[in-house]
């Protein structure tokens, strides 16, 4: 299927076994439509119009846009070079996974019940994110602007760089040997427990990089490295670090000492700032 001058789909299945191609200049209109199956390869704009989904496809390149008040369901869904701006809701239903890779997403929602994997560079800018899982796979970066990632588990085997204020809350943080969870350019990301028995399990790079770290109230176990770098601020509050081997440092910090703890540790111990919030 070919959209050259654009196109809507009202109300209607599609199975799809080949590739709907939207052409340069030209829209795809969705509304109450479900694709299943095949690839969308846009060099225009799918443009979704009333709630519809995008299931078990391979969605490339152009620009994917959802209005106000409408939902755009992905459920076993890649999309890959697309710019998303969301001014409605992406959702992902139970034990369905959608894969990001080199996109930019805009404003929005996003209401995941299954897993966003995001499997090359992509950005999340302005949005409000309900989790359950989100995971960032190997030599890949999530960059984060103006979000907040709510609830689930958080397992980084790549990068998420905050650039710009946002917030981590109520969320299981997995990091591993080769995951770095940071804040650079002078943003500032709060990781907070938020009442929830989370914690943060750290085998890689945990940082303030240039900006402000926070975290509240949710216990770090520490086997890689907590540090502070480039004149950055790490806040812990109410929580206990258990550095087991690891490295907590901080380089070029600004007066007062914002650290609860030794500039730098290596030893098995554990370091408090009383009282823990969760």
């Amino acid at each position: 299927m070919s959209s050259d001058f654009g196109a809507t789909l009202s109300g209607v299945d599609v199975g799809n076994s080949g590739d709907i191609l939207v052409d340069a200049k030209s829209t795809l209109a969705l509304s109450g439509t479900v694709i299943t199956g095949g690839k969308l390869t846009d060099y225009g704009t799918i443009h979704v119009t009333g709630n519809s989904a995008i299931d078990n496809a391979a969605v490339s390149g152009g620009m994917l846009i959802v209005d106000a008040g409408k939902t755009l369901t992905l459920d076993g869904t890649k999309v890959t070079g697309a710019k998303v701006t969301d001014s409605g809701e992406i959702k992902i239903d139970s034990a369905k996974t959608l894969t990001l890779d080199g996109v930019t997403l805009t404003g929005g929602k996003i209401e995941s019940l299954g897993t966003v994997e995001i499997a090359g560079d992509s950005s999340i800018s302005k949005d409000s994110f309900d989790s359950t899982k989100l995971t960032v796979d190997a030599a890949s970066t999530l960059t984060v602007d103006g979000t907040t990632i709510t609830g689930g588990e958080l397992a980084l085997s790549g990068t998420l760089d905050a650039i710009g204020t946002s917030a981590i809350d109520a969320v299981d943080i997995l990091i591993a040997g080769t995951g770095i969870l940071e804040a650079t350019g002078g943003a500032v990301l709060t990781i907070d427990c938020a009442g929830a028995p989370v914690s943060i399990t750290n085998h890689g790079t945990l940082e303030a990089n240039g900006g402000e770290l926070d975290i509240i109230g949710e216990a770090v176990t520490n086997t890689g490295t907590l540090q502070a770098i480039d004149k950055s601020i790490l806040k812990l509050e109410s929580l206990t670090v258990t550095n087991d081997q690891g490295t907590v440092s901080v380089e070029e910090r600004p007066a007062p000492a914002l650290l609860p703890t030794p500039t730098s540790a290596s030893a098995k111990r554990a370091l408090s700032s009383p009282p823990a919030a969760c």
